[in-house]
């Protein structure tokens, strides 16, 4: 910590000298305003390695962005997969007359659900789900929903959502709840996890509580450790395993991972086929769109969708040239036996664990590959408002990018990598975010200079590179989207989505002091490897599936047990 500490105050040390060694010492005067728009364009005719910096920068940013662009296509909504799951929407609410079987997404309108908040919760119209009762249900449809869900993608898929401290208020036990609902949708109950974690024995809050007034069926565990990724690990490992053999569940080939406030489209389109056909591909990755949980989105939400997509653009670029990069943390599918490789190499922090998870697979210089299925967009909650966006980027998203600046680096020579076709695909994105970390490092230098000795200049740079990002925009919003109207922006949304990409550059400032400050002082986590075989302090798989989660890692029932043969 302190060697870290030290290199980090020498660099900012190093930065300062830079930039007033290469800053203009005296105040630039341009004869008109035509000359410092020409100066600032002419960036060919740069001086300075700051100059230059700045210009491959932005060039690379650009020319990755071009490419992806008349490359790919933003494939059209799945047909098949939304049929299917129409049927069984059918199936359910005939089920659902037959037998008076309560179910969440068919609740009538007097139905409740009692939480620990609010005694006489019920659902508003808009939660329920609207049925055409018009049309016959073939006896295809009506004779079992083991026959439909055998011809859904999802009969050899598992769902594992992370949760720590789900249901702590209200409003996180009804995004909660909602995420279960949606889930349901798309999964039988019998395949959905529900993956608690905190920093104690017992369970914090009433999380098993909450999924079964949802459905109760879906299954439920709790690992005394308050960490998402090594719950996964465990409920991979250990838990699914363990219930297979016992017959409680199937022995599924694939996982999806998402977090607590993720919604799941009913049309989810997971590419079982290209899966099954494809066993170089080890994870899919989804793009995501922002969303609320009212789903009143204001302009904030709106321009993150935007960011949301472009970023899934970029991924959807790497997967068509040969591999992503990496999953989104929100939602992934993997190879469960890849899943397991992965987590056990895994160091569990919590900032970039789904970069480090696309690097551990990349690191392997195989085939493995992470392909990107962009049919369906997954909804996740981002922030409404600029406190919430703030401690989101500041703290966590922004943090991650610096943390990574010598695994960049070592991407770049490593000489693994230079005989590795998608080690090669992704170099220009280690390029390109690497030369991003050095001008966090000079802007806020860079800045004040420009603002003191030649504010024109600065104004003329802001207006070109906000320029730049709406022919961006513009280009995705109507070639690349050109066949999915429904995920295309607002003209107000295109408007102020530029403006907002600039104001989040400051998000990156405040993410390196907090990572100079605050984060570099934390231990790098030790690896689940080394846990597993020199500390072995991984907790036991229970000795039966029915747990009681509130006492199984206190001992209580064992200590009681043992009391009861003794009297």
């Amino acid at each position: 910590t302190i060697t870290l500490d030290a290199f980090f105050y020498l660099l900012i040390t190093f930065s300062q000298w830079f930039i007033i060694y290469f800053s203009p010492h005296q105040k630039t005067v341009h004869q008109s305003y035509t000359d410092a728009l020409v100066a600032v364009i002419e960036i060919w005719n740069a001086t300075s390695f700051l100059e230059w910096i700045i210009f491959i920068d932005v060039l690379l940013d650009f020319c990755l962005f071009l490419c992806a662009v008349f490359v790919v296509k933003w494939p059209t909504e799945p047909v098949y997969a939304e049929r299917v799951k129409d049927s069984l929407h059918k199936l359910t609410v005939h089920d659902d007359n037959d037998d008076a079987y309560h179910r969440p997404p068919t609740r009538p309108e007097d139905a409740q659900v009692y939480s620990p908040f609010s005694p006489s919760y019920s659902y508003d119209d808009d939660d329920e789900y609207e049925y055409d009762d018009d049309d016959d249900i073939s006896s295809v449809d009506t004779g079992s929903a083991k026959f439909i869900m055998d011809q859904t993608m999802t009969q050899d898929v598992c769902l594992m959502i992370a949760c720590h401290q789900s249901v702590m208020t209200e409003e996180r036990y009804e995004t909660f709840t909602g995420t279960l609902r949606s889930a349901l949708q798309v999964f039988p109950p019998s395949h959905i996890f529900v993956c608690d974690n905190g920093r104690t024995y017992t369970p914090f809050d009433d999380t098993q509580w909450a999924a079964q007034q949802v459905h109760p069926d879906i299954n439920y565990l709790y690992v005394p450790e308050g960490n998402k990724t090594f719950a996964f690990y465990w409920c991979n490992k250990y838990w699914i395993p363990y219930l297979a053999r016992q017959g409680r569940v199937a022995d599924f080939r694939y996982a999806v991972i998402i977090d607590d406030d993720v919604p799941l489209p009913p049309d989810l389109h997971i590419p079982y086929q290209m899966l099954d056909q494809n066993p170089n591909i080890k994870a899919v990755h989804f793009p995501i769109t922002a969303a609320t949980p009212d789903g009143s989105m204001n302009q904030l939400v709106q321009c993150q969708d935007i960011e949301y997509k472009l970023a899934g653009l970029h991924k959807l670029f790497q997967s068509t040239l040969s591999s992503s990069l990496s999953c989104h943390g929100a939602v992934a599918l993997w190879d469960r036996e890849t899943l397991d490789e992965i987590f056990y190499e895994h160091d569990t922090v919590f900032n970039g664990e789904d970069m480090y998870m696309g690097l551990s697979l990349l690191r392997r210089r195989d085939s493995s590959r992470i392909y990107s299925c962009a049919a369906d967009v997954v909804p996740t909650y981002a922030p409404d408002n600029w406190g919430m966006l703030f401690r989101q980027r500041v703290k966590s998203w922004d943090v991650t990018s610096h943390k990574k600046t010598f695994t960049y680096i070592w991407e770049i020579i490593n000489p693994r990598s230079w005989c590795h076709g998608p080690s090669w695909v992704l170099k220009p994105y280690f390029i390109q975010e690497l030369l991003t970390i050095i001008l966090d490092w000079l802007r806020v230098f860079l800045l004040a200079g420009l603002l003191v000795r030649d504010w024109v200049s600065l104004v003329l740079m802001a207006a070109v590179f906000t320029f730049l990002l709406y022919v961006m925009v513009l280009l995705f919003e109507y070639i690349v989207l050109r066949d999915r109207r429904d995920l295309r922006s607002s003209p107000l949304t295109i408007v102020l989505f530029p403006w907002y990409r600039l104001s989040a550059l400051f998000f990156r400032m405040g993410a390196l002091c907090h990572n100079i400050f605050t984060y570099s002082k934390d231990r790098k986590g030790i690896k689940i490897r080394v846990r597993e075989d020199e500390i072995r302090d991984i907790p036991p798989c229970p000795p039966s599936p029915d747990v009681d989660w509130f006492t199984v890692w206190t001992g209580h029932d064992q200590q009681q047990q043992g009391e009861e043969e003794e009297g």
